[in-house]
């Protein structure tokens, strides 16, 4: 999610940027391969109410519900000072991590402050994207950003309470918000992701148990309503980029795993694996290369429409690459008796990390209660699932990684020697190896996170960061960034050609 450029600034071509040559197992990568880092608005930016920033639905969720949603009671207000810090930022993750991306966020309320009407491109506020931009350039990154548009987490509190997601109105005002943001920085960047995990968004922040914002307590239906109007969004945004003629390629991140079935030789199990992806993956991925939702989604009677003819041609090929948001899989089994009063419903699937007959987990157990690393059934059998499923072409793993609880109350030499992330990242190498050494389309490598961060509804009390920032669990510290032993791993590997394994690198 970016923020606007300066009217009149200029920023280097990207083919002014010299090409970064990436390894994998000591083996060279394809010139255009990407490997970079994550990171978002809301999560390390703080400054919430700054250079005329209005709030966002995190903003109001927060300072709301903090005491008794958010571990610790812990805020998004100042997170990592990012918008402060960011000059420092940009060449540690530079210098630490080896990479030669950075992914970064817009702010709706940055770009917009009213969510609707007129972009406000003098406003100070307005200006941090155009800096992180210039930043990367001047730090010698091979691409400036892969921007997201965080209109999905972090939408003004005064759009939701008008409606946001549940009302159609927000596919034109999304689009005039992706139509500022393009005439600003549609150049700049060579990957523009439209939407950062509509899955996620629109079951957790809707339904009948929302645990996110906006917290609209609802039906399941709701959840169907905000991925409907998301998906047209989507692709409002991408015809105005292919409209103006930008450069650069546009698509979109979606998350979810790998469902396998519980009893490979059940065909009631294989069918309901094959029922959950199309409900946790192809609900919304499979739009964007039929133009329609799966058979299945269709025949449940959730979605509150169907697509126009005209829908259903800008959904259809909207996206030049795809991005998989995958950190861990699941076994299933079909819901018995399954009705619409069934918790399950419409999916209709009970899921498992912990097979229930055998007591084996899916994959190696982390301090994160669904976090387990399997890398083979996630990463590889991702990249698998979109290459032969909807013959996806440039599929980027876009974010995956290994959250540590409590991490905060370790030792910090503890911290810094992360082995078991370095684990988990080793598994994913591995995985990726294999995806690419059997012709698969992987194109690039995005871990979550950059930088230790807020986590939503854990707060600072969950990290994923590859640098650790010196704060306790309730956001308060020194904010000094300390590079993690993982982060020089990946460097290892991807830029300096080293083996997958042992861990033979340099910190």
């Amino acid at each position: 999610m970016l923020s606007f450029l300066i009217l009149g600034a200029v920023v280097a071509p990207l083919q002014a940027i010299a090409s970064q040559q990436l390894y994998l197992d000591g083996e060279r990568l394809p010139q255009e391969f990407i490997y970079g880092c994550a990171t978002s608005a809301y999560q390390i930016e703080g400054a919430w109410n700054v250079d005329g920033k209005l709030p966002s639905i995190w903003d109001q969720f927060v300072h709301d519900n903090a005491t008794n949603d958010i571990t610790y009671g812990a805020t998004g207000d100042v997170a990592d000072d990012f918008y402060h810090l960011y000059t420092q930022d940009l060449p540690l993750f530079r210098k630490a991590l080896g990479v030669g991306t950075y992914d970064f966020t817009i702010a709706w309320t940055r770009i917009m402050p009213a969510g609707r009407g007129t972009a406000q491109p003098e406003r100070r506020g307005c200006l941090i994207s155009a800096r992180c931009i210039i930043g990367t350039y001047r730090n010698h990154y091979k691409t400036s950003t892969a921007g997201k548009f965080q209109y999905a987490r972090i939408i003004f509190s005064a759009y939701n309470r008008a409606g946001s997601w549940l009302s159609p109105n927000v596919v034109d005002d999304f689009r005039a918000y992706a139509r500022a943001v393009f005439q600003a920085l549609g150049n700049d960047c060579s990957h523009w992701v439209t939407m950062n995990e509509p899955r996620t968004f629109c079951t957790e922040g809707f339904g009948s148990a929302p645990d996110n914002a906006p917290g609209v307590v609802g039906t399941y239906k709701d959840q169907y309503t905000c991925m409907h109007h998301a998906l047209l969004a989507h692709a409002a945004a991408v015809d105005e980029f292919r409209q103006g003629g930008y450069k650069g390629q546009i698509g979109i991140k979606v998350d979810g795993g790998v469902s396998l079935p519980l009893d490979p030789s059940s065909p009631a199990d294989v069918a309901a694996a094959a029922r959950a992806m199309d409900f946790e993956v192809g609900w919304d991925a499979a739009p964007l290369y039929t133009g329609d939702y799966p058979p299945a989604v269709i025949a449940s009677g959730a979605p509150p429409a169907n697509f126009t003819p005209e829908q259903k041609k800008l959904l259809k090929g909207s996206v030049d690459f795809i991005g998989l948001d995958f950190y861990t899989s699941q076994w299933v089994t079909p819901t018995q008796n399954c009705t619409p009063s069934s918790d399950t419903f419409p999916e209709c699937t009970d899921t498992f990390q912990q097979n229930p007959n055998t007591l084996i987990d899916i994959g190696r157990p982390t301090a994160s209660d669904w976090n387990f690393d399997a890398p083979h059934a996630t990463i590889y059998g991702g990249i698998k699932y979109f290459a032969e499923h909807y013959n996806a072409t440039n599929i980027l793993i876009s974010e995956t990684g290994m959250g540590v609880v409590n991490e905060t109350n370790f030792p910090l030499a503890q911290v810094l020697e992360d082995v078991d992330r370095i684990a988990w990242y080793r598994g994913v190498m591995k995985a990726m190896k294999q995806a690419l050494d059997e012709g698969l389309p992987l194109v690039g490598f995005i871990p979550w996170s950059c930088i230790d961060n807020f986590e939503w509804t854990d707060g600072y009390n969950v990290r994923f960061g590859l640098i650790n920032v010196a704060y306790n669990a309730s956001g308060q510290g020194s904010q000094k960034r300390n590079p993690k032993l993982s982060g020089a791993y990946l460097r290892g590997v991807l830029t300096q050609g080293n083996p997958i394994n042992p861990f033979n690198f340099q910190a």
